[in-house]
């Protein structure tokens, strides 16, 4: 019989599903940690209603990264410049929801920025519900 050892470090996340969309995380997570794990868990307030997500630090880092970089290139919805701040966001929806009622925001990215946001768009996360052969 073979053992193995891994070492690695888990964050875990909690949320209440009927609060959030969305979890909050900072600038210092668009650096992928090697060895960590992320754990998301979603509990609605009401119920005993729990979701997993288990997601390795290089996913996360770069859905940070990069739908942080695209938010900072559209305008805002009245035509302001985004501030750039620490704030970063993982959606467990689309990256940008209700993106397409912008007007001309092809315009303001690149191919790979519209083929980032087609990759993550509604259904994205699903596959890290109970993700748990990421640790092992």
């Amino acid at each position: 019989m073979k053992t193995f050892e891994k070492e690695f470090s888990l964050k875990t996340k909690l949320e209440t599903l009927d609060q959030y969309i969305r979890s909050i995380l900072k600038e210092k997570h668009e650096k992928p940690i090697k060895n960590l794990i992320f754990c998301f868990v979603c509990m609605e307030s009401n119920s005993n209603k729990t979701e997993i997500y288990v997601i390795d630090a290089k996913t996360v880092a770069n859905i940070v990264k990069t739908g942080h970089s695209i938010h900072l290139k559209l305008p805002g919805l009245k035509g302001q410049k985004h501030k750039n701040t620490n704030m970063r966001y993982l959606p467990r929806g689309k990256v940008f929801p209700g993106i397409e009622r912008r007007k001309n925001y092809k315009k303001y990215l690149n191919k790979s920025d519209l083929v980032f946001l087609k990759k993550y768009s509604e259904g994205w996360i699903d596959k890290y519900k109970e993700a748990w052969h990421l640790i092992g």
